[in-house]
């Protein structure tokens, strides 16, 4: 990632992108998309954010181009992840288990490795826990996240410097993701509670903030 450009009021990270996760409807789909989100994510695995394989292809189906499709699992195995890419046309699976670095060079789509950062981890623990990932074929970026949904930040300072695209989760808000770029510097930014109504139904202005703020413009 390149560094920050600052012009007056605005900060632009021209690299860092944006995914709107546990999204459920089209409406709220679309919106994300026209607001400038660059990925949108839909939960397979069991929560209050979970959506239908139905659902699921008609926002896919419903995606301008350039918005890529994340599907969210949660150690499901291998079987049940390739039916639901092939019954919805995800482009992306987004692994929130226990997944081994074998597992995830099964999935015949790109892979997001989510990896739960716990309160006593250091820099040392989490780059010993992502090491074996880095090598999967196709483990195209790694996540920090402490609990998904939970909305709990952790120390992003953690996560400055490290190698290979690192996707930063957990308790963003338009208030303070631009701090969470400008201290970890992440490939990309993620975010589900932060910009709800209630689980799974999105609040169109936080949407529009939060990704206007990420995107650099205050």
């Amino acid at each position: 990632m390149t560094g920050a450009v600052y012009s007056g009021a605005c900060v632009v990270h021209p690299v860092t992108r944006v995914k709107i996760c546990g999204l459920t409807c089209v409406v709220d789909a679309l919106q994300a998309a026209g607001a400038g989100a660059d990925a949108i994510g839909m939960v397979f695995a069991d929560s209050p954010r979970c959506v239908g394989v139905i659902d699921a292809r008609a926002i896919v189906q419903a995606m301008p181009p350039f918005v890529t499709c994340v599907g969210v699992f949660m150690d499901q195995g291998t079987a049940d992840i390739e039916s639901i890419v092939a019954a919805t046309g995800i482009q992306m699976a987004q692994l929130h288990g226990d997944e081994t670095p074998d597992e995830c060079s099964r999935i015949s789509v790109p892979v997001i490795k989510r990896h739960r950062v716990l309160v006593e981890d250091t820099r040392v623990t989490l780059d010993a826990r992502m090491a074996a990932y880095t090598s999967a074929c196709n483990v195209s970026a790694q996540m920090l996240d402490p609990g998904g949904g939970s909305g709990v930040i952790f120390d992003w300072s953690l996560a400055a410097g490290m190698a290979g695209p690192i996707v930063l989760a957990g308790g963003l808000t338009s208030v303070n993701v631009g701090d969470a770029i400008r201290i970890a510097r992440p490939c990309a930014v993620d975010v589900s509670s932060g910009v709800e109504v209630s689980p799974g139904r999105k609040d169109h202005e936080k949407v529009s903030l939060f990704i206007r703020h990420a995107k650099g413009c205050s």
